[in-house]
């Protein structure tokens, strides 16, 4: 039951972290989701670009404005004193270079959980009177980086000029979903007249298309970088496929060596299985009655193994989804049914055809055998 329970436990474990893996990079990269990628594209040459790739057929399905800001003050108090302050301490949020983008709305992979999302500036000029920006921050590096609630001020450097803003909401940010993902998110009407680049995204279903656009992009506007995200996608699983594979080749052979040594145990124990069915057959037992006594026994041997090695799967499994994977677990009935019946069946099997032939022992030869 131990190496037959293992064997399974090894198997199915790691065949559902490979359908957990693969179903997160279906996810990411699934029917809808942008996977051509075209970055540092200069505002004069957005229209451009634009007309490139709709020439090819290929959508534009966003068009986000980034915006490099560096970070100056926490609740009043400038990186400088932060660091300098033996009770607190910096982080990569306080030093970093911020990617910034400015929008009227929450895109698909951000989720808020507190305050209210603005969207759009209608108040003072903030760079000449000092006025406070709604911003939108995602939550962990608000409060586990820079230690900020709703209502918090931070001071932002946009190229030498400061500019005060105030934490109105906070989001969760699914960053594995292919995208323009932010740290920082501004409303409208603030940072439109900033140095700033664009990042447009589209989706291609044909490699040629996509090898087409990216040519004639790069041979108008030799500063536009493209990233063709499908061939990473693919080559992810195809890693995964060729990982996959090796192990499960290793957990197959825990389970092959689990029916061996049920098998041993099983040679070991014929002496007493004869003696068992030997006395079943004098008490009157047919020999359907021994077989399905037998039957039994090794049925439940493999139901006990089979459903301890799916359980203790699933909860590995599950352990890893969501501690270290960070993604959606999936369960996968159909493979644990099936790994279930196979693992009971050879169970059965191999414990009925190593019982062969007891019943079959006239009494005398077991008899004198004892004696």
């Amino acid at each position: 039951m131990l190496a037959l329970g293992l064997g399974t436990f090894l198997i199915v474990s790691l065949f559902l972290v490979q359908r957990t893996l693969l179903e997160q990079i279906k996810v990411t990269g699934g029917e809808g989701r942008p996977n051509l990628v075209m970055f540092d594209v200069q505002g004069s040459q957005v229209d451009g670009v634009k007309d490139i790739m709709r020439s090819e057929g290929l959508p534009v399905m966003a068009d986000e404005p980034i915006v490099m800001l560096r970070l100056q003050a926490v609740k009043g108090r400038t990186i400088n004193q932060i660091r300098q302050d033996s009770t607190t301490r910096t982080t990569f949020a306080h030093e970093r270079e911020y990617r910034v983008t400015y929008r009227d709305h929450l895109t698909d992979s951000e989720t808020l959980v507190a305050g209210e999302f603005n969207g759009q500036y209608e108040g003072p000029n903030p760079f000449r009177t000092g006025a406070a920006v709604p911003i939108s921050m995602e939550r962990g590096i608000a409060r586990e980086d820079l230690n900020v609630e709703l209502g918090d001020t931070l001071t932002f450097d946009v190229q030498g000029r400061p500019l005060k803003t105030v934490v109105s909401s906070l989001r969760d940010v699914d960053w594995q979903r292919i995208g323009t993902n932010y740290f920082v998110v501004f409303p409208e009407g603030v940072l439109e007249q900033a140095p700033q680049m664009h990042v447009l995204l589209s989706r291609s279903d044909s490699d040629t298309a996509s090898a087409q656009v990216q040519r004639k992009v790069v041979a108008d506007y030799p500063n536009v970088s493209a990233i063709d995200l499908s061939l990473v996608l693919s080559t992810f699983q195809d890693l995964f496929g060729r990982l996959a594979y090796v192990i499960r080749f290793m957990a197959l052979f825990s389970i092959v060596t689990g029916l061996i040594v049920l098998a041993g145990a099983v040679v070991v124990s014929r002496y007493q299985r004869a003696e068992e069915s030997v006395l079943l057959k004098t008490l009157g037992a047919s020999k359907h009655t021994v077989l399905l006594i037998m039957t039994v026994e090794y049925l439940f041997l493999g139901v006990f193994a089979a459903a301890t090695g799916i359980l203790l799967a699933l909860a590995a499994a599950w352990g890893l989804s969501y501690f270290v994977f960070e993604g959606p677990f999936v369960v996968a009935p159909g493979a644990l049914a099936t790994a279930f019946g196979v693992v009971t069946a050879l169970t059965i099997g191999i414990g009925l055809f190593n019982s062969r032939g007891l019943y079959d022992r006239p009494p005398l030869d077991v008899l004198r055998t004892e004696v």
